[in-house]
């Protein structure tokens, strides 16, 4: 979008017997890049009652521009679409330059930061689609890489072939410099305890609508400051796990112009995710116009997470009655089956040794047939243990308690239950302190360190570790088996397809154990090792 030399000089003719030439204008004893000029400028725009910059644009394109502009108190300049043209003092002095050429003939580029600079063209008419109708918040930046904030209206102007853009700017460097009645609701609003930020109501050239206000609720939710997502879009909290199909519900009712409702599930600025019930609200100006959205949002992750508790509580409840029904009723036949092999494995040696030599391979066979149904009952003996566990519907008991006593009285534990020593190296933070339910927590340090003793072999240690990262603490049980395929790796949510996956020692045992933490507020998580599999627990540390 280049300008014919002549044809510019041309359109910037004197008006009003005075040079139009903003670039003769030169540094004024005013011009300078100090916080005072700017607070002077903007002290003349207030007390000259300016408001509507269509208003403002119409009353300067009628003097004339860019002559007109000369003594304006607002930021006004000149481009071609790919460099500055000319600027009226205010705007030099609004942008920290000490003498035109600092900003003057410098591409457009340098009036903002590159991660702005797409919505700085759309803002200023310097795409394809040339200047937008409606004024827009736009992000600068000054020569000391500040960022300025201002609503730009742009208007073309064509002599000849000749074509170029006057960008009038109205500057909004923060709430020291809204009008009063802005000031005062702009702190109420500040106090609110819901989220409220406002955008502009249009999207110009593919450049989201800009947010235009955030109150100190959106900041302490999303971890961004209010100088950081003023002129961004709201998809800056928008992360992978948000609903598309929620947001494109939004973006419908959006087009429409009508107020919207949704929960939305967004991310604060250092990736934590937080769900929002939100309602988006169109407003309109005096004319009619539609001019912003405004949205409320409440912060409800903590009820979020009491439903999905309360989920899976009751999907809990209903598999612990029939876990409690299951176990009631293996558990007396399995009894007597378990007897029976013990009673069995005692006589049948005696028995078999009377038939003598002829019949030794066939008592051989007989004697490894019953071992392996020992060894089976004796699994179904264990599982069937379990399943109290599951069907345990005791309300929790939290306590603050030191873990590292619960973790040795686990081993023990572990050791009775396999009627053998288990081999450790231990690597333990002293004093590490969680809230917990004492008996829940005491169940699954026990089979995690069964799991991991079951999946190595009996002269292996396993390595016990406890460790502080965070907000959490990390107990972890390291075997030297063969490991896990990559594809089991992660939290366990659920029971594994396979009965007993390679590099799993206890496969039901483990998946109590993520049931049991899971109550606690932690989580069971398997992480794959070159050799053996390591299996964490992971609780809020208190």
């Amino acid at each position: 979008m280049g300008a014919d030399p002549e044809n510019l000089n041309r359109l910037v003719r004197p008006v009003n017997g005075r040079s139009a030439r903003l670039l003769d204008v030169g540094p004024s004893k005013n011009s300078g890049s100090s916080d005072g000029n700017r607070d002077a400028d903007l002290a003349r725009a207030e007390g000259a009652g300016l408001r509507d910059l269509r208003m403002v644009m119409d009353e300067l394109t009628s003097r004339g521009l860019p002559g007109a502009a000369d003594d304006f108190p607002w930021p006004v300049l000149m481009h071609d679409g790919e460099r500055v043209l000319q600027a009226n003092p205010a705007c030099l002095r609004w942008f920290g330059c000490s003498q035109d050429g600092q900003l003057v003939h410098q591409p457009l580029s340098v009036l903002s930061r590159a991660e702005d600079e797409p919505a700085l063209r759309a803002a200023i008419g310097a795409s394809a689609a040339g200047p937008p109708e409606n004024a827009h918040l736009q992000r600068f930046v000054d020569r000391e890489d500040r960022v300025l904030l201002g609503r730009v209206l742009a208007r073309a102007q064509v002599s000849g072939s000749a074509r170029v853009v006057f960008a009038l700017i109205e500057p909004n460097d923060g709430a020291d410099r809204s009008y009063e009645l802005a000031r005062l609701l702009g702190g109420a609003v500040d106090h609110l305890t819901d989220i409220v930020f406002i955008t502009e109501a249009h999207a110009i050239d593919g450049v989201g609508r800009r947010i235009v206000f955030v109150n100190r609720a959106f900041t302490e939710s999303s971890g961004y400051s209010a100088q950081e997502v003023l002129g961004k879009t709201p998809s800056i909290t928008v992360g992978d796990g948000t609903d598309r199909n929620t947001l494109a519900r939004l973006e419908m009712g959006l087009s429409e112009t009508r107020t919207v409702r949704e929960d939305l599930l967004k991310y604060a600025k250092d990736g934590t995710p937080y769900w929002v019930e939100l309602q988006i609200i169109p407003m309109f100006d005096e004319a009619g116009r539609h001019s912003h959205w405004v949205s409320i949002q409440r912060d409800i992750s903590n009820r979020k997470r009491m439903e999905a508790r309360l989920l899976e509580s009751a999907r809990l409840a209903s598999a612990g009655q029939l876990s409690a029904s299951l176990a009631n009723e293996l558990n007396s036949p399995l009894a007597s089956v378990v007897s029976s092999l013990e009673w069995l494995a005692e006589r049948v040696p005696e028995l078999m040794a009377q038939l003598g030599s002829d019949a030794l391979v066939e008592s051989r066979e007989v004697l490894e047939a019953l071992a392996d149904a020992r060894t089976s009952a004796s699994r179904i003996a264990t599982a069937t243990s379990y399943l109290p566990l599951l069907a345990s519907n005791a309300t929790l008991s939290r306590h603050t308690l030191p873990l590292l006593p619960l973790v040795e009285a686990a081993l023990a534990d572990a050791e009775r239950q396999l009627g053998r020593p288990i081999l450790v190296e231990r690597a333990f933070e002293r004093d590490l302190m969680v809230s917990a339910d004492s008996g829940r927590l005491s169940h699954a340090l026990r089979l995690a360190i069964v799991n991991g003793a079951l999946a190595s072999r009996a002269d292996h240690k396993l390595a016990l570790q406890l460790v502080a990262l965070g907000n959490r603490v990390h107990f972890a049980v390291e075997d030297h088996g063969p490991g896990i395929a990559e594809d089991l790796a992660g939290a366990l949510g659920a029971p594994f397809e396979a009965r007993r996956p390679q590099g799993v020692g206890d496969a039901l045992g483990l998946f109590v154990a993520s049931r049991l933490v899971a109550e606690l507020d932690g989580e069971l998580v398997l992480v794959p090792r070159a050799s053996g599999t390591r299996v964490e627990i992971r609780l809020p540390r208190s």
